[in-house]
């Protein structure tokens, strides 16, 4: 008995007919026919009815109970057959707020993908709370995060600083010398809600008196909407830094700019971070990365 004699019996069982079983297999219906009968034999039992002049075949009662076991078979042999390909395999789940996930962690992800042994990634973007709930109940291995919620079973690492970068469109007049906040127009500016502590510093030299020209809620479009416009957008320096034709923007010094923002890591207490494991692998490529870009600092 082999995988094959199982995957006729089960076909025959859902279709009900020799024919249509032959079909479903592309094998001719003598040559099942002659299959059914030898696994019969080796089982020692009648699996179906076969009644004079009806074309339909149903189980018998030790079709039935042989069904039952077949299907347990069937998906044995369906994952012993995929044993090879997880030699060695490892996984990583990962939870990140969306600006990282959209530009600096991209690299960070192709990196991931490329190791070997092979390391199998399930990448998520999410809200800073949820990403905690989602590493406390385990559901992900490893969260990104701007803000440190203080949670107990949770391991807190800072991984880089980051400055706010004001960006002009190409079409923005280059200044002199560092502005202050005062001369932006915000009936011209790109709005993206970065955290806590910018929108206090936005809502002090801006108000809401004035609403901004466009507010976003996708990083991937800041870059776009800045191109052969005069608009301005303040973005942490690592979304700046990965944009795909920064040289066609203008980024300008600015006066009292908004507070620096740090990237942390979170994971469980309770896990393997290693050097040599899936977390402690990440947190070393992301690393890298960081050392390799001039926009961010280190932590």
């Amino acid at each position: 008995m082999n995988q094959n004699d199982i995957r006729m019996f089960l076909t025959i069982a859902k279709t009900g007919s020799l024919n249509q079983a032959a079909g479903h297999l592309f094998v001719t219906q003598p040559a099942l026919s002659q299959q059914l009968k030898s696994l019969e034999a080796e089982l020692g039992t009648t699996l179906f009815l076969r009644k004079q002049g009806q074309r339909n075949l149903t189980l018998t009662a030790s079709g039935r109970g042989f069904y039952e076991i077949a299907v347990k078979m069937d998906a044995l042999f369906q994952e012993s057959s995929h044993v090879r390909y997880m030699e060695d395999m490892r996984s990583l789940s990962i939870h990140t707020v969306g600006s990282l996930n959209a530009h600096l962690f991209q690299p960070l992800y192709k990196r991931l993908s490329s190791m070997t042994p092979p390391l199998s990634l399930k990448i998520s973007t999410g809200k800073t709370h949820i990403i905690y709930q989602s590493i406390s109940d385990h559901s992900y291995d490893i969260g990104f995060v701007h803000r440190n919620l203080h949670r107990k079973d949770l391991e807190f690492l800072p991984v880089f600083r980051e400055n706010m970068v004001l960006v002009g469109g190409t079409n923005f007049p280059i200044p002199d010398a560092p502005i202050s906040p005062q001369e932006l127009n915000p009936a011209r500016e790109l709005h993206f809600v970065w955290s806590l502590e910018y929108n206090d510093w936005h809502d002090y030299w801006f108000g809401t008196a004035i609403p901004p020209h466009i507010d976003l809620d996708q990083t991937a479009m800041v870059e776009f909407l800045l191109k052969d416009t005069d608009y301005w957008a303040i973005v942490p320096s690592s979304v700046f830094s990965m944009f795909v034709h920064p040289e066609a923007l203008h980024v300008i010094p600015l006066l009292d700019p908004p507070p620096s923002r740090t990237c942390y890591a979170i994971y469980r207490k309770d896990q393997d971070v290693m050097p040599d494991s899936p977390i402690g692998i990440c947190l070393r490529e992301l690393r890298e990365l960081v050392e390799e870009n001039q926009w961010i600092e280190k932590l």
